[in-house]
């Protein structure tokens, strides 16, 4: 099963998400009983990492989620950006000018380096590698008018996408 993983005095504060229980053991830089460790389906997981569903909290059994909300209409949303997600990694909507989906790609990349630093040897490090590297070809002006998530975007394309709640 998939998991969601919480800091251990606090339902509303995730940590990372992991694909299951080998991927998480393969690839973990942290010790799991200082965490709280929530199973969910694979398709949340998906749908998670897709950053098509946000995690909000647990209540010690189950995990509750909110559905994103990717629309590329600044009267739609009220010329307002996006909050954060509740976990702190930014939700992105693109205006049409790219300078939001470049700082949010710009970001990522820094993450993604970050990670690799000391992880490159671990199954998730080559993933990461992979898109990072898939993030760099990316056209801005042939993705602007996006109205789903980048990694929803790279999905579609065929790209494994790693989401941030993803580096273990």
């Amino acid at each position: 099963m998939a998991k969601v993983i919480f800091s251990k005095d606090d339902p509303n504060s995730v940590y990372k998400i992991a694909r299951d229980d080998d991927f998480l053991n393969a690839n973990k830089n942290f010790d799991t009983t200082s965490y709280e460790l929530i199973d969910i389906s694979a398709d949340d997981f998906t749908q998670i990492k897709l950053s098509n569903k946000l995690v909000l909290y647990h209540d010690g059994a189950d995990v509750y989620f909110a559905e994103s909300n990717h629309l590329n209409d600044p009267q739609a949303n009220q010329g307002q950006m996006p909050p954060e997600e509740p976990n702190g990694v930014p939700f992105v909507w693109y205006s049409g000018d790219g300078d939001e989906l470049q700082v949010y790609i710009n970001s990522l990349d820094a993450m993604f380096e970050n990670y690799l630093k000391g992880n490159s040897d671990k199954p998730l490090g080559s993933l990461v590698a992979t898109y990072k590297a898939y993030l760099k070809t990316i056209n801005l002006n042939d993705v602007i008018a996006l109205n789903v998530s980048l990694e929803q975007y790279a999905n579609d394309q065929g790209q494994e996408p790693i989401h941030p709640l993803e580096l273990i």
